[in-house]
């Protein structure tokens, strides 16, 4: 495999072709091989506690909203 190889480890490689897929699903192997998680299983829940809660809203809508009105205006 290209990224298990010295010296460069897949430094070298072409990316054309490629997509933020392709990349995302190397670096999700590239941690599932790693000796020990990143995160500790102790602290796993409470990693991922912030992900169920709805985020704030958005106030950069708001704020383009206003600005197109102003500009309407």
């Amino acid at each position: 495999m290209i990224f298990d190889s010295p010296p460069t480890y897949g430094k070298t490689l072409d990316w054309d072709g490629y997509n933020v897929h392709d990349a995302a699903n190397v670096f999700r192997r590239y941690i599932n091989h790693l000796p020990e998680p990143i995160i500790p299983h102790d602290y796993y829940f409470a990693f991922r506690r912030p992900l169920g809660t709805p985020p704030p809203p958005c106030q950069g809508a708001s704020i383009t909203e206003t600005l197109c009105r102003q500009r309407k205006s």
